[in-house]
């Protein structure tokens, strides 16, 4: 960062800066020959001095005035700003010693180079996701935040991925507040905190107000959301912030879970009455202006932070943000900003916790596999059908491939990382007509930027529509009943299906999504002279060419 080069570079040139500067350090002479002179000046000098002490105690009491009347008449609030951080709390190591971003290089780059007393804000999807966190139900991620001194976040689809009863344990355990104002709760555990909250910042009061997702029970898995109702934000927005003003609320800032084109139409709705909307959903870091509120998104996995800076107006009641500016800065590896001890402390911890669990070699890769190719697709759903034979065919969404893998000793932490979710497998009893609608929304439903992964069936699109056939490559009955493996993100509505609304019940098989893969690849005993690579088909299966 700028900033500490230009204090290192200050530090090593300290002795030449001072002499650049006029000084030499040693001590001032004085001339004795002129003894008479300076004897006869003393009483001038003395009024010389006690008139420029008169004058210079006027100017610093001048200067003082104005100092506090424009403090009084100012505020400055800063934001730290974070999104879509997924567990990833130890960083990345790319050579070995080198480690970028990560929750303790963040912790460290914050003490160095923003005021102690700042808002530090998650737009959500924070808790899970990166094996060191997932595999411990969270319980990290939390730790950290707590650490970090996070004052808020937004609800994240995916903060609802291991159910509103582990939600509601995060909630009791975080010294941050969880904030939706679009979100009503109609039974069952808590969700959030408040809609909104309001925080004290260099004499600024300023209301943060969270929004989660509209489309979160199309995002994540359906039976989190029983008797729930995810609001679109735009009024749900504008009211919060009236209500925040008539509190006092000098700057309102928005924290919310979505992304690109549903920020910017937030913006242009509510324009007027927030200030900032701090944005989290597509990993994407981007600042931008939009109907005179700014906007930010701030990136994942903790790679860095955007830095907000708010000039607020305080000369009436409530204030006004005359100014605000958004700056991106990366969490890279700066050997001058060690991580901070006591966070590297507690994330060395969960990894020492991972490794215990997970850390044992299962079987090894002559290359690597890419995310979301084909051949990573097979690998699990092939598995699927190893692991439950009695069904016909699998299908898995392809979002649902969260990371690639690299050439060489695959573990579970890895397989956690491609498949970080904690979907279920459940079986459902379909004909071939149902799975022939069911293919037919979810490859529409795509539109070219996914695939359906799938086993026992291969499909395509031509200009009679979807044509599905079985593996051996005989057509698919639409009248014949299949045993059919899928996701429970799926069942509920995730990734274009709708087999919860076509009312067929599901049977829950015990095991998560990852598992058949695990224990698949752990069962062919394969070494580095004899990878898994040949066992694995990269076949694509959404075309009959």
């Amino acid at each position: 960062m700028a900033t500490v080069a230009c204090r290192v570079s200050l530090a090593i040139l300290s002795s030449a800066f001072w002499l650049a500067c006029g000084g030499d350090g040693g001590s001032t002479s004085t001339d004795v020959s002129d003894d008479t002179v300076v004897a006869d000046s003393v009483g001038a000098d003395t009024v010389v001095a006690e008139d420029t002490a008169v004058a210079n105690d006027t100017a610093v009491a001048e200067d003082t005035a104005v100092a506090d009347s424009t403090s009084q008449q100012h505020g400055t609030v800063v934001i730290v700003h974070t999104a879509n951080e997924r567990g990833w709390i130890a960083g990345t190591e790319p050579v070995s010693g080198i480690v970028i971003g990560g929750a303790a290089q963040l912790a460290a780059d914050w003490k160095h180079d923003e005021p102690a007393r700042r808002l530090t804000l998650s737009s959500g999807d924070s808790l899970v996701g990166a094996p060191i966190s997932t595999w411990f139900d969270g319980t990290p991620a939390v730790e950290v935040m707590n650490a970090l001194d996070y004052d808020a976040i937004a609800l994240g689809h995916h903060d609802l991925d291991l159910g509103r009863d582990q939600l509601a344990s995060w909630i009791d355990d975080a010294s941050f507040s969880f904030l939706a104002a679009n979100i009503t709760v109609g039974s069952g555990p808590a969700m959030f905190d408040s809609d909104y909250e309001i925080f004290t910042v260099d004499g600024v009061d300023v209301a943060v107000i969270g929004v989660a997702h509209p489309g979160t029970p199309e995002l994540a898995a359906g039976p989190h959301y029983t008797d729930v109702t995810f609001a679109q934000p735009e009024a749900t927005v504008a009211t919060a912030a009236d209500a925040a003003r008539a509190e006092g609320a000098d700057a309102i800032v928005v924290l919310a879970h979505l992304s690109g084109d549903g920020l910017d139409a937030l913006a242009t709705a509510v324009s007027g009455k927030v200030d900032v909307i701090l944005g989290g959903h597509s990993g994407a870091v981007t600042s931008r202006t939009v109907a005179d509120v700014l906007i930010v998104e701030s990136g994942q996995s903790w790679t860095g932070y955007s830095r907000v800076e708010l000039t607020v107006q305080l000369t009436a009641q409530p204030g006004k943000v005359v100014a605000s500016e958004a700056v991106w800065q990366d969490a890279g590896y700066d050997p001058r900003i060690l991580p901070d001890p006591d966070v590297l402390a507690l994330v060395n911890g969960w990894k020492d916790a991972m490794e215990n669990a997970l850390g044992d070699t299962i079987g090894y890769l002559g290359q690597g596999m890419l995310k979301q190719s084909w051949t990573q697709a097979n690998w699990v759903t092939d598995a699927w059908l190893w692991a439950l034979p009695e069904a016909d065919i699998a299908l898995q969404n392809s979002g649902g491939l969260r990371a690639g893998l690299t050439a060489g000793a695959i573990t579970r932490a890895d397989v956690v990382t491609v498949l970080s979710y904690d979907n279920s497998i459940v079986q459902v009893d379909l004909t071939g007509a149902e799975i022939l609608a069911q293919l037919t929304a979810a490859v529409d439903y795509c539109d070219d930027a996914c695939f359906v992964a799938v086993a026992g069936i291969r499909y395509g699109v031509g200009a009679e529509g979807l044509t599905v056939k079985l593996a051996d490559g005989s057509p698919l009955d639409v009248a014949a009943t299949y045993t059919v493996l899928v996701n429970n993100f799926m069942y509920y509505g995730g990734a274009g299906f709708m087999l919860d609304a076509a009312g067929r019940e599901p049977l829950e098989t015990g095991l998560n999504y990852r598992d058949p893969p695990m224990q698949w690849t752990e069962a062919q005993g394969t070494t580095a002279e004899s990878p898994l690579d040949s066992l694995l088909d990269a076949t694509p299966r959404n075309t009959l060419d």
